[in-house]
């Protein structure tokens, strides 16, 4: 029986450790906390303005590769725009009312073959179900933009602000606690 309640319970917070927060307000999607991104968390935002103004001159992103960068596009699509979010991309902070389609935008850090002046992106592409395409779709390439761009507020266009989502530690505690007494319990009840 303990074994069968510690199955369940692990199982239970790997479900809800997995699930991004979306963060509304005034119905319009501001971003997400805890995204999954290849098992590390980050949290997200929408944002307008430059490149320069939003990411410290251009040059302070989270992601340092492509292969990361797509991935933290991809989980964009699996985890953020869902729901009413997916079907409306007008919903998301930055984004026209009426625009049938959202680009999100995720900046890449370049370490190797940096040009100045310029920096790599990754954009995913959200589509309206009544433009009649398809009902989401990635665009994961490396594309480059001049490290001036500025995203204006209502264009199809906004900026993916990435950060590392804190770690909780009264729930890090509880979780390694509920571990050892777990691991405890089997021990005691095998000898």
């Amino acid at each position: 029986m303990l074994k069968k309640i510690l199955a369940f319970t692990c199982l239970t917070l790997s479900i809800t450790a997995n699930s991004a927060t979306l963060i509304v307000s005034g119905g319009q999607l501001m971003g997400a906390t805890d995204v999954d991104v290849d098992g590390t968390f980050y949290d997200v935002s929408f944002l307008d303005g430059s490149c320069s103004s939003l990411f410290d001159g251009c040059t302070s992103f989270v992601f340092t590769t492509l292969a990361t960068a797509q991935a933290a596009s991809g989980a964009l699509l699996d985890q953020v725009f869902t729901g009413i979010y997916d079907d409306t991309p007008g919903l998301t902070f930055g984004i026209g009312a009426e625009d049938p389609r959202g680009l999100a935008i995720t900046p890449i850090a370049r370490t190797v073959d940096a040009v100045p002046g310029l920096v790599w992106i990754t954009q995913v592409e959200n589509y309206s179900l009544a433009d009649g395409r398809e009902d989401r779709y990635g665009r994961f390439d490396a594309w480059e933009i001049e490290s001036d761009t500025t995203i204006d507020p209502g264009s199809e266009d906004v900026w993916a602000s990435w950060s590392l989502s804190p770690v909780p530690v009264p729930a890090a505690a509880w979780l390694f606690g509920s571990a050892l007494i777990g691991l405890g319990a089997i021990k005691r009840k095998r000898t």
